[in-house]
């Protein structure tokens, strides 16, 4: 803990000096907890003891600015310019590990990201814009699933999109107040290339363990080994390595294998790559809104060449169908977006890309979502070569939908019911087309997530919150290896926590059933061990101090 603070004190000291008024960012949190985990089943033996968990980010911003060159009239040129250094844990360091050595003990920052962030240059001239660096996006994403209910900001959901690997320009129009008419218009077209002029080739090498016997024809351009036990060692991870520095190919005596000559050799494959460059994409990007009304975002991108000559180009890897390498990759999107009444939103978004799969059919999904304050509804379809894509009964791929309905208050503003009272309900449906398996019970796969809490001032500076949460989700297994049918497995937690003063909480809770980041209900498992059947409870207790 003595170094974590010393390298905090320094990288501020640091920052006030070297970057005057970029100041560091750093956020902060640990806590000692003590618990008793209770195990799970009828012959669980308890386990208690103490925990000390610490989370940390700093970010340093190196330089930050933007340089406008501004000649005459609305003619200008932008260059921006971002560069932060972020230092974070990857998880939250805790002595849960066993054993925990002292020497051993204190934490350590490891560089989580490097990010070079807003680094574009763009020339503007009367609305006209051409951007100089800053590669043009040639992908659409607008109808992606939403994330599971338990996500921690790294989720994903099953993409239906496509892309290109390469840089390029877009020249552009952007205006606020089109002719007068109050729309807001920005319309661009992108060129990229797979590579540029100085691009260089790449080689790859194949080895395997081949026997042969006479008679067998020599692979003229391979390179073969006399197979020897010593030529193979283990990597520091455990991997076999096959170590041939210093070692002479064997040459054979014809194109075939001579009798004398049968037997296993280590054969090597070199395979060439040949320079990205020469291939060509183009893409059009079209935005359009009327005040509240109705906004438009439309994009289309296509490469000139087909995918298998153009180099990384084609579907996401979501796409199991993947894109056929004889055609060239071509992939649209829109999003329509209306706010007609205060509070109420409305989206219907779509993305298709063509020539997926070797018959060169269409993957496609569609998302609709509204939400007026508290309420908030939503619908997906994937077709049957979308990431989304389900099975039917004879495991066949078809199309499959996907809905939500959440209800929740916010503990302060327009969606606030009772000051300092925050709850919700967060109920989803999955793969509602997919064939449901017979004879273990399974049913739809679903999933909700219920919670309250209450915040109530003592005084200025005093507050306690009691709370409260539930989570349910269908098909879950028995630790019981005998019980084989699927049940709806729940977890709940609560608890209090109080805060004697700012930056200081003491936080005490029970809860039963263990959960999983980022898994879809009722399919990936967002309950791990359900409560009751897999979990027989944990208590903590503990003080968290914040930065």
């Amino acid at each position: 803990m003595k170094k974590i603070l010393a390298i905090l004190m320094i990288l501020v000291l640091v920052g006030g000096v070297a970057f005057a008024q970029l100041t560091p960012q750093v956020t902060a949190k640990a806590s000692v907890n003590w618990g008793i985990d209770f195990g799970a089943g009828k012959n669980a033996k308890a386990q208690h003891g103490f925990e000390n968990l610490l989370d940390a980010k700093v970010v340093i911003p190196l330089y930050m600015g933007t340089l406008n060159s501004k000649t005459e009239g609305d003619v200008r040129m932008n260059f921006d310019l971002g560069v932060n250094l972020a230092y974070r844990f990857y998880d939250q360091l805790s002595n849960s590990a066993s054993p925990h050595v002292a020497w051993d003990s204190d934490a350590e920052f490891k560089l989580w990201r490097k990010t070079l962030s807003d680094m574009s240059a763009s020339i503007h001239f009367f609305g006209g814009y051409m951007n100089v660096y800053g590669r043009p996006d040639f992908s659409t994403n607008y109808a992606q699933i939403w994330s599971p209910i338990r996500d921690n900001g790294v989720a994903w959901g099953p993409e239906t999109s496509g892309d290109i690997t390469g840089f390029g320009t877009k020249l552009g129009y952007a205006s606020d107040d089109l002719a007068g008419t109050g729309l807001k218009f920005d319309a661009g077209l992108k060129f990229g290339s797979n590579g540029s002029w100085k691009a260089k080739g790449t080689t790859s090498e194949k080895k395997e363990i081949v026997t042969l016997a006479a008679g067998d024809t020599v692979d003229a351009a391979a390179k073969y080994y006399k197979f020897d036990p010593s030529l193979f060692t283990l990597s520091a991870d455990g991997n076999l390595v096959i170590n041939l520095k210093g070692k002479t190919p064997f040459t054979f005596a014809g194109a075939t294998v001579a009798a004398g000559e049968a037997g296993q050799y280590v054969k090597v494959t070199t395979t060439a790559t040949g320079s990205a460059a020469n291939k060509y994409a183009f893409g059009l990007d079209l935005s359009l809104g009327y005040d509240k009304w109705v906004t438009l975002d439309f994009g289309i991108n296509a490469t000139f060449d087909n995918v298998k000559d153009f180099g990384k180009a084609g579907v996401h890897e979501d796409v199991a169908a993947g894109s056929n390498p004889d055609k060239p990759y071509l992939g649209m999107g829109l999003k329509l977006g209306s706010k007609p009444v205060d509070g109420l939103a409305l989206t219907l978004a779509m993305d298709a890309l063509m020539n997926v799969g070797t018959d060169s059919k269409v993957a496609f999904d569609l998302r609709f979502d509204a939400s007026y304050k508290w309420v908030a509804l939503g619908a997906y379809f994937g077709n049957d070569l979308s990431a989304y894509a389900g099975k039917d009964k004879n495991n066949k791929a078809i199309g499959d939908m996907a809905a939500m309905i959440a209800f929740k208050s916010a503990a302060s503003g327009d969606t606030n019911f009772v000051e300092g009272l925050a709850f919700g309900v967060d109920f989803r449906l999955n793969h509602l087309l997919s064939a449901v398996p017979t004879g273990d019970k399974s049913t739809l796969p679903m999933g909700i997530s219920a919670w309250v809490n209450y915040k109530y001032a003592l005084t200025d500076s005093m507050w306690v919150k009691p709370y409260a949460n539930f989570w349910g989700e269908t098909n879950r297994k028995s630790i019981d290896a005998s019980k084989t049918d699927k049940f709806f497995g729940v977890a709940y937690k609560v608890g209090a926590t109080f805060s004697p003063a700012e930056k200081i909480e003491i936080d005490t809770y029970w809860s039963q059933g263990k959960l999983s980041w980022n898994k879809y209900e009722g399919t990936e498992g967002m309950i791990s061990a359900p409560a009751f059947d897999a979990h027989n409870g944990t208590f903590v207790i503990g003080v968290k101090v914040i930065y």
